[in-house]
């Protein structure tokens, strides 16, 4: 008979049982979680851009042809522009986007190799729980497709086409899926370099490799050609080739802002670029150390290599996008653990190796577990502040805006906005076209060319609305501005021919504050 005291038994089962559905019991914390933070979350501009192009495209052609302006391939739009065959709530984007968060929080929480705290950790960290889940972009699709990647990858079995429609989907996800698919890419082909034999492992699944590279090629081809900005895009088009220090200050500063988020703008010297060189050779060697194996590797520096030559000569970037370098700073982690490949432990044997070094290296080596939890609780602090900071401020007004329109009945009103790109969110959640000066055209998203992007003074927007207003001579406007019309010289001399009163501000809010004028002849 056993002495275990039945509380204790209890406990015992209880215990074995979490172990047992942990996977299950963390995904269905994440969904439930971040359903409560998207019920609260506003969306913005970026958001709701994607799925009015995909809302309002007639077609799957003109679905392109809309997208030639936003630096963007078509993925994350194709799936939005299913969605809205069905519905113009916006609701249904979000729910799309949760679904593919809690995917990736599947994927990484059941195939990866990390211990079961990280898991936890990194699930609800910044970018998993905040930027790539209550934002709805296509960040979080490339970052399932990575994560599905090196699932596939540690399997000894492969299946090249499989590999290369992977590696095609997250191309087409956005511009950094496209670099990382890159690397990924060559990485395959290193690895037939590093094992040898080159004409013996070509000749193993020959025919699946030839399919898969045609694949490969086509995916990625399509991917940049959907990309390439045309002469007249707003920005984007230019390249940065020549030297600039506080570009390079900038570039470099990617990697401790990916790594160490927001904590890094609290540090001292930040925008130093002597201290962020240092900084940024302290963290890759770090990383470099901690990865240890030769594949991995490979990937990790020629796709980190790939981002920042791209943040340097063309975007920056911003949180998001930082974002994808740590995604694949834990991806190289993922592919590193456990590996049957040969190592980098050959240094013990080399006598030029100074024995500081060694010890060094051996530390970070021995400390590889805590380093990364270390990591992750930096990332989970973050990842809660912005979470929760989303919960009790609007992240936009545009939904409050809308809401009010629609509750006013200041929706069968023609509405004027100006600046478009940061109106035209309120179109999104009214479905409803705006008149934007700028565009001197009805539409809903914002069309990135330079003439349409030029910034207009207060008389000017008023003449635009004032021209509008002739032609409905006994129907009064709704103007929405993101700043307050003051009284000046500007509005005097278009106040004779019609007239302004504030209707309502929407202020409150972390982006996009708005103010609504009803205008009248």
């Amino acid at each position: 008979m056993s002495n275990t005291h039945p509380s204790n038994r209890h406990f015992i089962m209880a215990r074995s049982w979490i172990k047992e559905n942990f996977v299950n019991l963390l995904v269905l914390a994440f969904f439930c979680i971040s359903f409560i933070g998207i019920l609260n979350h506003e969306m913005w501009r970026d958001e709701l851009q994607a799925w009015m192009i995909a809302r309002d495209s007639s077609s799957l052609i003109n679905l392109f042809e809309n997208l030639r302006y936003e630096g963007h391939p078509g993925l994350w739009h194709l799936g939005l522009y299913v969605i809205t065959r069905f519905t113009s709530n916006p609701f249904w984007m979000q729910i799309y986007h949760l679904i593919i968060a809690t995917a990736t929080v599947y994927v990484f929480a059941r195939f990866s190799p990390f211990t079961r705290l990280t898991k936890i950790l990194f699930s609800f960290g910044y970018f998993p729980f905040y930027e790539y889940s209550l934002i709805s972009r296509n960040y979080a699709l490339g970052v399932l497709l990575i994560f599905i990647f090196c699932t596939l990858f540690r399997k000894p079995d492969r299946n090249y086409i499989i590999f290369s429609i992977i590696l095609t989907l997250l191309a087409n996800t956005n511009i950094y899926g496209t670099m990382i698919a890159i690397a990924i890419g060559a990485t395959l082909v290193f690895e037939v370099i590093l094992e040898g034999n080159i004409n013996r492992i070509l000749a193993d699944k020959k025919n699946q490799r030839i399919i898969g590279i045609v694949i490969f090629f086509i995916g990625v081809g399509g991917a940049i050609i959907q990309m390439l900005p045309p002469p007249d895009r707003w920005h984007g088009a230019d390249w940065k080739l020549d030297l600039d220090i506080e570009r390079l200050t900038q570039t470099i500063s990617t990697i401790p802002k990916g790594y160490l988020l927001m904590v890094w703008n609290y540090i001292p010297m930040s925008d130093n670029f002597l201290f962020n060189l240092f900084i940024f050779s302290v963290l890759i060697g770090i990383s470099l150390i901690l990865i240890n194996q030769r594949k991995a590797l490979f990937l990790y520096v020629s796709g980190t290599s790939l981002i920042l030559l791209f943040s340097y000569t063309k975007f920056i970037g911003y949180w998001r996008h930082y974002g994808i370098l740590f995604i694949l700073l834990i991806a190289c982690l993922w592919l590193s653990y456990n590996s049957n490949s040969e190592n980098y432990n050959n240094y013990n044997n080399s006598k030029s190796q100074k024995i500081f070094i060694k010890r060094f290296i051996d530390l970070f080596k021995r400390n590889k577990v805590p380093l990364i939890i270390l990591l992750m609780f930096i990332h989970l602090a973050v990842g809660i502040r912005f979470f929760v900071r989303d919960l009790i401020y609007p992240f936009s007004a545009s939904k409050a805006v809308a809401t009010y329109i629609q509750e006013k009945k200041l929706d069968n009103l023609i509405i004027v906005g100006y600046p478009s790109s940061r109106v035209s969110p309120i179109a999104g959640y009214l479905d409803k076209k705006v008149y934007y000066p700028q565009q001197n055209s009805f539409g809903s998203f914002v069309v990135w060319k330079k003439d349409n992007m030029k910034e207009m003074t207060t008389q000017e927007i008023l003449e635009h609305t004032y021209k509008i207003n002739q032609n409905n001579p006994n129907q009064s406007l709704l103007l929405i501005t993101n700043y307050s019309l003051e009284e000046n010289d500007e509005i005097t001399f278009v106040k004779p021919n019609i007239s302004i009163s504030k209707k309502s501000e929407f202020t409150r809010s972390l982006f996009e504050k708005y103010y609504l004028y009803i205008v009248k002849r």
